[in-house]
């Protein structure tokens, strides 16, 4: 079953020049008057004929045609063929002048020529067949109930590649990052909040240094991308996230002189695998790939009647980026188009094998050998994030790229467990404004800190120190292991305890806050061990003024 509509409303989004123009003419903005009419191919395919435009890009091919209208029949019976431009010998009557035709290979954006006509493809190739995991590409919107992927899959977005349409023969959902397409482009009045249209983070550093993107982006700021939670499970046990996501370059460093930095919250609360994902993405061209993460079934069960997705830009970096769609995938199955991942786990001073490490990918973990040695099989095509945890050692995470049917080789070092430097922490405030505190560990079941504690507060200590008149908030984060009352109970008792080393070691008591949140906002998965470790932590927070 499926439901199909309307984007989610997007607040104080007008209409765009040209809106009147079919919306099958994707990116279509343009200041001139542009008039459309309709002609039939001789194959039975409709095409709208754009007057005054045209239609720049990557040439598939170019011959001879009588008539705009046989240029379009060209673009038709040309397999490939995604838009075409037909330049008359006549521009002052070029519905009925021969002339020569130009076919493209992508969805070439529209641009105003007087006396050049243009038009798109069959719809069919701009929209290919994704099913199962799709049916309907066009809609906005569309959840589909009881399919092969999951329980309820929710999708926002059209799937389109941002208007630019798929290559012939494109696996979406298998691993594989689209060609490079033009830019900028101008979303439509249609498409739904977030989606396909260039976007800049919050902290926008310089706009005369960046990549091409951010130049056309400067007043276009990021926007909450929102998915209705209709019809969701009376149970969740799991929920995977999903994000077309293009031209994120954040290791090339815009601008700021060290590499950029993706955010991903969801409904307020930092998704961190998902950051480090986004972190890790080099998209030159620009492209565009799927990347998949685990969203913890809390954040599903806390929300009321959306989710919201926030992708921001923290470092300042002149890093502007799109998002073709997203897709929530509720109690999914196992992935239909799998692939696997192999590695080793190090320590990374010695190099030695780690056993016994918690290692995972989305939902499927996995625990290493003797030799350190590790398989996840099966895992979704696309990006990966593969975590790894051990007690000991801080948590540690590689990315690689996988496709359908291929083994993907691994590497991931750990560091023997080691206070955050204060230097470390000033950075991650200063992207994120929360750094947790990775070293600070309490005895069993209790409040009271470990010796081993001592130099992760001294850096956090040092830190509070040097930045001067400051609200800084410490917060507890539990797992999901036992009743909710108790854990809220004990990361309150474990914020007031960091708080009060930190008053005897020299911080006024004034400046800071001890707040507790129990296991109401997990990070990660509490249905791994590695999950539960990344939720059980204290955070440090730069309270807003």
């Amino acid at each position: 079953m499926r439901a199909k509509g309307q984007r989610p409303d997007r607040a104080g989004k007008s209409a765009l020049p040209g809106s009147s123009v079919r919306a099958t003419s994707r990116r279509f903005v343009l200041g001139a008057l542009i008039a459309a009419l309709t002609c039939t191919a001789n194959t039975g395919t409709a095409t709208t004929l754009e007057l005054d435009t045209d239609r720049r890009g990557s040439d598939l091919a170019s011959a001879r045609a009588a008539s705009a209208e046989l240029c379009a029949v060209q673009c038709t019976e040309t397999d490939g063929c995604l838009s075409f431009t037909f330049v008359p010998d006549d521009r002052s009557t070029p519905l009925e002048s021969p002339g020569m035709c130009w076919l493209k290979d992508v969805v070439a954006q529209p641009s105003y020529v007087g006396g050049l006509v243009s038009g798109l493809g069959p719809a069919e190739r701009r929209f290919p067949d994704f099913t199962p995991e799709v049916e309907d590409p066009t809609a906005q919107y569309e959840a589909i109930v009881a399919g092969p992927e999951a329980d309820l899959v929710l999708r926002v977005g059209d799937v389109d590649n941002l208007g630019f349409g798929w290559p012939s023969g494109f696996k979406l959902f298998e691993g594989y990052n689209t060609p490079a397409h033009p830019y900028p482009w101008a979303a439509l009045a249609e498409d739904a909040a977030g989606m396909d249209r260039i976007m800049v983070g919050t902290r926008l550093n310089n706009p005369g240094i960046g990549d091409g993107y951010h130049r056309a982006a400067e007043a276009l700021p990021r926007e909450t991308i929102v998915i209705p939670l209709e019809g969701l499970p009376e149970q969740i046990d799991a929920a995977v996230l999903q994000l077309f996501v293009d031209d994120f370059q954040a290791p090339r460093a815009f601008g700021t002189g060290e590499e950029g930095n993706f955010t991903l919250t969801v409904n307020g609360t930092l998704a961190p695998v998902a950051s480090r994902m986004l972190t890790t993405l080099e998209q030159t061209g620009p492209i565009g790939e799927l990347v998949s993460v685990v969203l913890p079934p809390e954040t599903l069960e806390g929300a009321q009647a959306q989710l919201e997705l926030e992708i921001d830009e923290t470092s300042g970096a002149n890093d502007a980026f799109a998002v073709d769609f997203v897709r929530l995938l509720v109690n999914p199955n196992p992935p239909l188009r799998p692939a696997t991942i192999e590695g080793i786990v190090l320590d990374a001073q010695t190099r030695a094998p780690i056993s016994q490490a918690s290692v995972s990918l989305a939902l499927t973990t996995a625990t290493t050998g003797p030799d350190g040695r590790f398989r996840l099989d099966p895992v979704y095509a696309g990006l990966a994030v593969v975590e790894a945890i051990r007690e000991g050692y801080r948590p540690g995470s590689v990315a690689s790229k996988v496709r359908t049917g291929d083994v993907a080789q691994v590497e991931i070092l750990l560091d023997p467990s080691a206070a955050n430097a204060c230097s470390d922490l000033a950075k991650t405030l200063s992207r994120t404004g929360r750094a947790a505190l990775e070293a600070v560990t309490f005895e069993f079941d209790s409040a009271t800190l470990r010796p081993s504690s001592d130099a992760a507060l001294e850096a956090a200590r040092n830190l509070m120190v040097a930045g001067g008149a400051q609200t800084w908030v410490i917060e507890g984060h539990t797992d999901n292991v036992g009743q909710a009352s108790y854990n809220l109970s004990l990361s309150a008792s474990r914020a007031e305890a960091v708080v009060a080393w930190l008053v005897q070691n020299g911080v006024p008591p004034e400046s800071l806050v001890a707040r507790g949140f129990g296991l109401e906002r997990p990070v990660a998965s509490n249905a791994t061990e590695a999950g539960r470790s990344l939720n059980r932590r204290v955070e440090l927070v730069v309270e807003a003024p």
